[in-house]
């Protein structure tokens, strides 16, 4: 299982996942996907589901994060997966973007779980709102979400 995070608006409100992108998936999935308002079961042995918990606790294949290009985990709830995964996750991070340059947004990349009970964390970088039209700031979204999944299934 993997956790996505949602998003809050301009406005300021948490938005889990908008529905357009569960529609888009379906489309892009096998198509015996079942779809609630917080999971989507791709099949027997995949099931994404929204939660609202600690997320450095969680024991899934993965997690993922809303990170910056440069995937310097700093602050929020980059840090905290940073803090509680341990200095593995950084340097690994670190090492990614030597490799591989920044992921720019819309994109995403993986690391260990470090310490923590997940084995695997995905960076996806989302957009800022303010940043785009939100035309343009709905297709990033939707395409860091499309991207963390293909890292997953890299995994």
């Amino acid at each position: 299982m993997a956790i996505i995070p949602g998003y809050k608006n301009k406005d300021g409100q948490y938005i889990p996942t908008p529905s357009n992108i569960l529609e888009d998936l379906k489309k892009i999935e096998k198509p015996d996907l079942k779809v609630t308002d917080y999971s989507l079961v791709v099949n027997d042995k995949i099931k994404i589901e929204i939660v609202k918990n600690d997320i450095t606790k969680e024991n899934v294949d993965a997690i993922t994060n809303a990170a910056n290009g440069s995937l310097l985990h700093g602050g929020g709830v980059a840090g905290a997966i940073s803090n509680c995964g341990g200095p593995d996750i950084q340097k690994e991070s670190s090492a990614y973007v030597r490799k591989n340059g920044k992921i720019p947004t819309g994109g995403a990349g993986q690391t260990s779980g470090g310490k923590m009970a997940c084995k695997y964390v995905i960076h996806t970088v989302g957009p800022i709102y303010s940043q785009y039209t939100p035309e343009t700031s709905e297709e990033l979204l939707r395409a860091s979400i499309l991207s963390t999944l293909t890292e997953a299934r890299t995994l």
